[in-house]
């Protein structure tokens, strides 16, 4: 299964992300994972907040 992992920043715009991880996802059938810096949450600009599979 192809992999896709999006690096998320503190502030990072929610709505773009949303759009490529649920496409990839949904219709192509991506596995999709997120990494941060250090591995911790982070909040969106819209104020969601993450917590990452990943660490970079």
């Amino acid at each position: 299964m192809p992999r896709a992992i999006t690096i998320l920043s503190e502030n990072f715009a929610d709505w773009e992300t949303a759009l490529f991880n649920a496409t990839a996802r949904q219709y192509y059938g991506f596995c999709t994972q997120f990494a941060t810096p250090g591995g911790l949450p982070v909040t969106s600009s819209g104020g969601m907040q993450v917590t990452p599979q990943l660490a970079l």
